[in-house]
Protein backbone atom coordinates (compact mmCIF):
# COMPACT_ATOMS: atom_id res chain seq x y z
CA UNK A 1 0.00 0.00 0.00
CA UNK A 2 1.43 3.44 -1.15
CA UNK A 3 0.72 5.92 1.80
CA UNK A 4 1.51 9.66 2.58
CA UNK A 5 3.36 11.46 5.42
CA UNK A 6 1.91 11.20 9.06
CA UNK A 7 0.95 14.26 8.74
CA UNK A 8 -1.26 13.74 5.97
CA UNK A 9 -3.34 11.86 8.55
CA UNK A 10 -3.54 14.53 10.95
CA UNK A 11 -6.01 16.38 8.73
CA UNK A 12 -9.51 16.21 9.41
CA UNK A 13 -11.55 13.62 7.13
CA UNK A 14 -13.03 16.54 5.27
CA UNK A 15 -9.24 17.56 4.49
CA UNK A 16 -8.11 14.16 3.06
CA UNK A 17 -11.21 13.57 1.19
CA UNK A 18 -10.52 17.37 -0.36
CA UNK A 19 -6.93 16.43 -1.51
CA UNK A 20 -7.94 13.05 -2.96
CA UNK A 21 -10.65 14.75 -4.44
CA UNK A 22 -8.78 17.47 -6.11
CA UNK A 23 -5.84 15.00 -6.78
CA UNK A 24 -7.92 12.09 -8.42
CA UNK A 25 -9.48 15.07 -10.86
CA UNK A 26 -6.20 16.00 -11.69
CA UNK A 27 -4.84 12.89 -12.63
CA UNK A 28 -8.08 11.75 -14.27
CA UNK A 29 -7.50 15.19 -16.63
CA UNK A 30 -3.77 14.46 -18.08
CA UNK A 31 -0.86 12.44 -18.41
CA UNK A 32 1.10 12.16 -14.99
CA UNK A 33 3.88 14.40 -17.27
CA UNK A 34 1.59 17.18 -17.39
CA UNK A 35 0.33 17.48 -13.96
CA UNK A 36 1.80 20.21 -11.77
CA UNK A 37 2.15 20.93 -7.76
CA UNK A 38 0.88 24.30 -8.64
CA UNK A 39 -2.54 23.59 -10.11
CA UNK A 40 -2.94 21.43 -7.23
CA UNK A 41 -1.91 23.79 -4.56
CA UNK A 42 -4.24 26.18 -6.58
CA UNK A 43 -7.04 24.47 -6.48
CA UNK A 44 -7.10 23.40 -2.85
CA UNK A 45 -5.52 27.28 -1.91
CA UNK A 46 -3.12 25.55 0.10
CA UNK A 47 0.77 26.57 0.35
CA UNK A 48 3.32 24.69 -1.80
CA UNK A 49 5.49 23.73 1.61
CA UNK A 50 1.87 21.62 2.63
CA UNK A 51 1.68 20.12 -0.45
CA UNK A 52 5.28 18.83 0.44
CA UNK A 53 4.25 18.16 4.09
CA UNK A 54 1.80 15.56 3.40
CA UNK A 55 3.51 14.37 -0.02
CA UNK A 56 6.95 13.46 -0.93
CA UNK A 57 6.38 14.61 -4.26
CA UNK A 58 3.95 15.07 -7.11
CA UNK A 59 4.68 11.12 -7.71
CA UNK A 60 3.88 10.04 -4.46
CA UNK A 61 0.44 11.67 -4.74
CA UNK A 62 0.29 10.18 -7.77
CA UNK A 63 0.13 6.83 -6.77
CA UNK A 64 -1.51 7.71 -3.30
CA UNK A 65 -4.30 8.38 -5.78
CA UNK A 66 -3.73 5.24 -7.59
CA UNK A 67 -3.49 2.92 -5.01
CA UNK A 68 -7.07 4.42 -3.51
CA UNK A 69 -8.64 4.95 -6.69
CA UNK A 70 -7.96 1.83 -9.21
CA UNK A 71 -8.50 -1.67 -8.10
CA UNK A 72 -4.69 -3.33 -8.59
CA UNK A 73 -5.26 -6.24 -11.23
CA UNK A 74 -3.04 -8.42 -9.84
CA UNK A 75 -4.43 -8.63 -6.61
CA UNK A 76 -7.82 -9.26 -8.47
CA UNK A 77 -6.36 -11.77 -10.85
CA UNK A 78 -4.77 -13.72 -7.42
CA UNK A 79 -7.61 -13.43 -5.96
CA UNK A 80 -9.69 -15.09 -8.77
CA UNK A 81 -7.00 -17.90 -9.09
CA UNK A 82 -7.34 -18.85 -5.23
CA UNK A 83 -11.46 -18.72 -5.92
CA UNK A 84 -10.41 -21.77 -8.72
CA UNK A 85 -8.19 -23.39 -6.41
CA UNK A 86 -5.40 -22.66 -8.95
CA UNK A 87 -7.26 -23.73 -12.10
CA UNK A 88 -5.43 -20.87 -14.61
CA UNK A 89 -8.16 -21.31 -17.43
CA UNK A 90 -10.91 -21.09 -15.24
CA UNK A 91 -9.60 -18.03 -13.21
CA UNK A 92 -8.96 -16.03 -16.68
CA UNK A 93 -12.36 -16.48 -17.60
CA UNK A 94 -13.47 -15.06 -13.70
CA UNK A 95 -10.77 -12.25 -14.16
CA UNK A 96 -12.58 -11.06 -17.63
CA UNK A 97 -15.44 -10.55 -15.85
CA UNK A 98 -14.20 -8.78 -12.81
CA UNK A 99 -11.57 -6.40 -14.80
CA UNK A 100 -14.40 -5.26 -16.94
CA UNK A 101 -16.39 -4.11 -14.03
CA UNK A 102 -13.65 -2.23 -12.57
CA UNK A 103 -11.89 -0.49 -15.62
CA UNK A 104 -15.16 0.17 -17.07
CA UNK A 105 -16.19 2.18 -13.99
CA UNK A 106 -16.83 5.60 -15.28
CA UNK A 107 -15.77 7.24 -11.49
CA UNK A 108 -12.35 5.69 -12.56
CA UNK A 109 -11.54 5.06 -16.33
CA UNK A 110 -10.39 7.59 -17.11
CA UNK A 111 -7.52 7.39 -14.44
CA UNK A 112 -6.89 3.89 -15.78
CA UNK A 113 -6.90 5.98 -19.22
CA UNK A 114 -4.22 7.76 -18.38
CA UNK A 115 -2.03 4.85 -16.31
CA UNK A 116 -2.15 2.72 -19.32
CA UNK A 117 -1.69 4.92 -22.21
CA UNK A 118 0.97 7.14 -20.12
CA UNK A 119 2.74 5.20 -18.18
CA UNK A 120 6.66 5.40 -18.37
CA UNK A 121 9.27 2.97 -17.56
CA UNK A 122 10.58 5.58 -14.99
CA UNK A 123 7.17 5.33 -13.24
CA UNK A 124 7.10 1.67 -13.24
CA UNK A 125 10.01 1.50 -11.59
CA UNK A 126 8.94 3.32 -9.18
CA UNK A 127 5.92 1.72 -8.20
CA UNK A 128 7.59 -1.66 -8.12
CA UNK A 129 9.92 -0.21 -5.56
CA UNK A 130 7.02 1.36 -3.86
CA UNK A 131 5.21 -1.62 -3.87
CA UNK A 132 8.32 -3.98 -3.15
CA UNK A 133 7.07 -6.28 -0.35
CA UNK A 134 3.29 -6.31 -2.07
CA UNK A 135 5.07 -8.22 -5.57
CA UNK A 136 7.54 -10.62 -3.55
CA UNK A 137 4.05 -11.37 -1.55
CA UNK A 138 2.21 -11.63 -4.99
CA UNK A 139 4.65 -13.96 -6.69
CA UNK A 140 5.31 -15.71 -3.39
CA UNK A 141 1.54 -16.79 -3.40
CA UNK A 142 1.71 -18.08 -7.18
CA UNK A 143 4.61 -20.06 -6.20
CA UNK A 144 2.25 -21.75 -3.69
CA UNK A 145 -0.13 -22.36 -6.39
CA UNK A 146 2.21 -24.71 -8.32
CA UNK A 147 1.99 -22.48 -11.64
CA UNK A 148 4.71 -21.96 -14.37
CA UNK A 149 5.78 -18.44 -13.86
CA UNK A 150 6.71 -18.02 -17.57
CA UNK A 151 3.11 -19.10 -18.53
CA UNK A 152 2.28 -16.35 -16.07
CA UNK A 153 4.28 -13.71 -17.08
CA UNK A 154 3.37 -14.37 -20.94
CA UNK A 155 -0.66 -14.28 -19.32
CA UNK A 156 0.72 -10.92 -17.71
CA UNK A 157 1.67 -9.64 -21.18
CA UNK A 158 -1.43 -10.53 -23.23
CA UNK A 159 -3.65 -8.72 -20.16
CA UNK A 160 -1.56 -5.57 -19.96
CA UNK A 161 -2.14 -5.12 -23.63
CA UNK A 162 -6.01 -5.95 -23.85
CA UNK A 163 -6.23 -3.30 -21.02
CA UNK A 164 -4.03 -0.92 -22.80
CA UNK A 165 -6.23 -1.22 -26.16
CA UNK A 166 -9.00 -0.58 -23.94
CA UNK A 167 -8.10 2.77 -24.44
CA UNK A 168 -5.55 3.37 -27.39
CA UNK A 169 -8.70 1.73 -29.95
CA UNK A 170 -11.49 2.85 -27.42
CA UNK A 171 -13.10 -0.16 -26.78
CA UNK A 172 -16.49 -0.72 -25.30
CA UNK A 173 -16.87 -3.00 -22.70
CA UNK A 174 -18.34 -5.52 -25.26
CA UNK A 175 -15.62 -5.33 -27.12
CA UNK A 176 -13.39 -5.84 -24.72
CA UNK A 177 -14.84 -8.88 -23.61
CA UNK A 178 -15.01 -10.47 -27.05
CA UNK A 179 -11.20 -9.86 -27.91
CA UNK A 180 -10.61 -10.97 -24.13
CA UNK A 181 -12.19 -14.09 -24.81
CA UNK A 182 -10.71 -15.08 -28.13
CA UNK A 183 -7.67 -14.16 -26.45
CA UNK A 184 -7.81 -16.58 -23.65
CA UNK A 185 -9.23 -19.21 -26.07
CA UNK A 186 -5.77 -18.96 -28.00
CA UNK A 187 -3.95 -19.29 -24.90
CA UNK A 188 -5.84 -22.49 -23.52
CA UNK A 189 -5.85 -24.48 -27.20
CA UNK A 190 -3.67 -21.97 -29.23
CA UNK A 191 -3.95 -20.02 -32.57
CA UNK A 192 -5.11 -22.22 -35.37
CA UNK A 193 -5.92 -20.91 -38.66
Amino acid sequence: MVVPKATFYNLSADKQAKILSVLKTEFSSKPFSEVTVKTIIEQLGMARGSFYQYFEDLEDSYFYVLDQETEDIHLKFLECLTEQAGDLHAALQNFGQAMSQFVFDQDKYDLYYYRYLHWTDALSSDWHQKKRSYYQSFYAKLNGLDLDLEVMQYVKVVVHGLIERIFRDNLSQEQFLSIYQQQMEWIEKGIKE
